[in-house]
């Protein structure tokens, strides 16, 4: 028996999911939280036979993936992505992604089984029906052929994927490129002098690829004040509140006050000068200024090292295809029924080079800490422009380093 699904597709998931013990699925995206499903979906899900599959590309959120865990579903990431051109040259925006289906098993511990195949994502857009989506419902028996191929064929994506850790989300969002890095500002300063709430210090620059990250007035930014005696590094809020190039037309006009500045000449880390009147000669020999307005300081947070997000390595084509019926492979071009697809290379996600970065101590329930470096690592980094990608996290039980070449001095 076939059934054809082309409205309610939400509702009539629900449905056969109420008498069902076990869920076998593989769905590209997901992104609806497991509230917004029946009590029986998620009692499926956490039998230990079942799966639900689904590509860590965006738009899946890994949050609602989290919750259906902390309930006890079993979830697993498909973290493989394929690299090179496949399509013809006019086909723009496709994903790099190779995990499309769309599939859920039902098991009801009798002889029926019902399996759905179209195009539904697990996303909202879809279920409720603001796109155009269809899906056919198959009945037929346990151990039937239809049944074996489309459990086999789950069975198989899942043997690849990778079981969901409630431990490993902050590695799942940054793979994902969701764990967006913040804007730091690094200075040095050789006394450690508290920089007081509302104060201003301005910076002036040499490079125009720095002053294009920082001209907007308003923009919020992060400054790190680290001691260079102690090693001690100390964050603050701050937002561009005046900026502009040092052109004759600019520099007649403009006025500004004793201060603390700091100039940006080159890849090193800027010195934070005293409180004083601003050199004459900067006014000539810098080509911008930005005075940034200090925030209090931030005491419950450290700065952590934003990973490149460099985990994806190059997977052998035959280990990935495992017991698939396959193309013919001849140095990554592909060929199928005698039509040549494309050249390209087959990535997948270098766990563990990706969970070294996160297996420090639990920050809070949901994060991992990610390096501090201290500041002689900071100053030896190869290229340090004037905004560097950090992430802010909050303070656990872990305590932000310190440069330990200062402190045992």
């Amino acid at each position: 028996m076939i059934e054809f699904v082309a409205s309610n597709a939400h509702r009539r998931l629900n449905e056969l999911a109420i008498h069902s013990i076990k869920i076998n699925a593989a769905v590209c995206y997901w992104t609806m939280p497991s509230k917004e499903f029946c009590p029986e979906f998620l009692s499926a899900l956490k039998n230990k036979d079942s799966c639900l599959v689904v590509d860590i590309h965006s738009p899946t959120s890994i949050d609602s993936l989290a919750e259906f865990t902390q309930a006890g579903a079993n979830i697993f990431l498909y973290l493989f992505q394929i690299v090179g051109k496949t399509e013809t040259p006019d086909s723009k925006g496709i994903p790099d992604h190779l995990m499309h289906a769309k599939v859920f098993i039902f098991d009801y511990g009798t002889n029926e089984i019902k399996i759905w195949v179209g195009s539904h994502n697990g996303t909202r857009r879809a279920l409720l029906g603001l796109n155009f989506e269809f899906a056919s419902v198959f009945t037929c028996e346990r151990g039937s052929d239809i049944h074996l191929k489309a459990l086999h064929f789950v069975e198989r994506i899942q043997k690849i994927s990778t079981k969901f850790k409630q431990s490993e989300i902050d590695l799942y969002r940054t793979i994902q490129g969701g764990n967006l890095a913040d804007s730091f500002i690094e200075l040095i300063d050789k006394k450690a002098t508290p920089i007081g709430k509302q104060s201003v210090i301005s910076i002036f620059g040499k490079r125009e690829a720095d002053y294009a990250q920082l001209q907007k007035v308003g923009k919020t930014v992060y400054l790190s004040i680290t001691n260079s005696a102690s090693g001690v590094e100390c964050i603050y809020k701050a937002s561009v509140s005046q900026s502009g190039y040092l052109d004759k037309k600019s520099i007649s006009s403009l006025k500004l006050g004793p201060r603390r500045y700091a100039v940006k000449s080159d890849s090193s880390i800027p010195m934070l000068e005293v409180q004083q009147a601003i050199p004459s000669n900067l006014y000539s020999t810098c080509k911008y200024f930005v005075t940034l307005k200090v925030d209090a300081p931030i005491d419950d947070s450290k700065a952590v090292e934003a990973p490149d997000g460099n985990f994806w390595i190059d997977v052998e084509k035959n280990a990935y295809l495992i017991g698939a019926v396959q193309p013919i492979f001849d140095e990554a071009l592909i060929v199928s029924d005698g039509h040549e697809i494309g050249k390209f290379r087959i990535q997948g996600v270098n766990l563990g080079q990706a969970e070294v970065i996160f297996s420090s101590e639990p920050i809070s329930d949901m994060q991992r800490s990610l390096k501090v470096l201290t500041l002689s690592e900071r100053c030896a980094l190869p290229a340090h422009p004037l905004i560097r990608k950090r992430m802010l996290v909050k303070l656990g039980k872990a305590e932000p380093s310190v440069d330990s070449e200062k402190t045992e001095a």
